[in-house]
């Protein structure tokens, strides 16, 4: 009878054991946050309204953000559909995520002026002040759309998001905003550069901008081709990274660079490095997540 007795003992432990997992499952259903795509309407302070897609993917009961937040600046003569390749693998990683058409592009609009009493929609007093497509941009709007910026970091920070927790991830022209915006925020927790050049639409500079941020926290991955499909990006990284390292005083290693042959310009190269851009963001945040411990 000790062989039965055996048996039954060991059919206990293992329904225990399948009682404990259960219970363990069920503790890490109960803390697991349900994506949420919601599309969104921001408006800057010089009133274009922006069109956007933001992703929840970690939130507190209240639906307020916690975690981790990236924003998604696409580049010239595209929209924000040009990263809907890589939102499945940001928000696996956890990353909440708002991705948005700035000035200019796609279902972003400038707010039309009201017209007067009588007034019909077509007269000059009802149609707006700008320009509604870059296509007629001048320096100057190029240089607001800082503001495009500004309004969406707000609008991540009313819906939670602490600064020192949201990166951004900009193509060409957009990784030149997203340098300089972080130079007047150096609370900013990284920053993903897509093929900046030291200057693009007459007037959007970057080179003193990115030297300032040579001692700050911000971690900063940079990428571009080699080759001569993206010549100019090419070269305008190897100078920022030049100086970036001439201007560093501090021996932490904040900057990563990532050059590759042949895969073109901005968002254009996320089908040959979005493998790259997702493995360095994982050992960036499991990184951080150690140091927070």
């Amino acid at each position: 009878m000790g062989w039965v007795k055996r048996r039954l003992l060991c059919f206990l432990l293992f329904l225990i054991s399948g009682m404990m997992v259960a219970d363990d499952v069920k503790d890490k259903d109960k803390n697991a946050n349900t994506l949420i795509k919601e599309i969104v309407e921001i408006t800057t302070d010089d009133e274009w309204i922006l069109k956007g897609d933001f992703y929840k993917v970690k939130y507190d009961e209240e639906g307020k953000l916690e975690g981790k937040t990236i924003l998604l600046l696409h580049m010239l003569r595209s929209d924000r559909n040009a990263y809907n390749q890589i939102i499945g693998g940001l928000t696996e990683l956890g990353f909440n995520i708002l991705n948005v058409d700035w000035r200019g592009h796609g279902e972003s609009v400038f707010k039309v002026q009201k017209c007067p009493k009588g007034g019909h929609p077509t007269t000059a007093a009802c149609l707006p002040m700008k320009p509604h497509s870059y296509k007629e941009f001048l320096e100057e709007d190029y240089k607001d759309a800082i503001k495009d910026v500004e309004a969406t970091i707000k609008f991540l920070e009313d819906k939670g998001a602490k600064k020192e927790n949201i990166g951004i991830i900009g193509a060409s022209i957009g990784a030149n905003f997203a340098v300089r915006y972080a130079s007047a925020n150096p609370q900013l927790l990284f920053l993903v550069l897509l093929s900046p050049g030291l200057k693009y639409m007459d007037g959007i500079e970057i080179l003193e901008l990115f030297k300032d941020l040579a001692n700050t926290n911000i971690k900063i991955f940079l990428y571009s081709s080699s080759t001569e499909d993206d010549d100019y990006s090419y070269q305008s990284c190897k100078k920022l990274e030049k100086e970036y390292r001439k201007e560093k005083k501090s021996k932490k290693e904040n900057l990563v660079t990532v050059y590759k042959e042949w895969i073109g310009h901005g968002t254009n190269s996320l089908r040959f490095i979005s493998q790259s851009l997702f493995d360095n963001l994982k050992q960036f945040t499991d990184q951080t997540k150690e140091k927070n411990k």
